[in-house]
């Protein structure tokens, strides 16, 4: 029973999404930060084997370029 709740949250993530192409001016904490780099790295791979690379850049003058 367990499993069908968590499947049906996974599905209503998904039916859900939506892109956003408006942003706030602010940056995100350095706590969120953190929390999504880490559950970047927990998402799975094929067969485990790509290694990843995030990069973040902050710097408003180069956001802009």
């Amino acid at each position: 029973m367990n499993g069908d709740k968590k499947m049906n949250e996974t599905i209503n993530t998904i039916l859900n999404r939506r892109s956003t192409r408006k942003f706030q001016q602010i940056q995100i904490k350095d706590e969120e930060l953190d929390a999504i780099l880490n559950a970047g790295k927990y998402a799975p791979t094929a067969f485990s084997q790509q290694s990843w690379h995030f990069t973040v850049v902050q710097n408003k003058e180069l956001l802009k370029k």
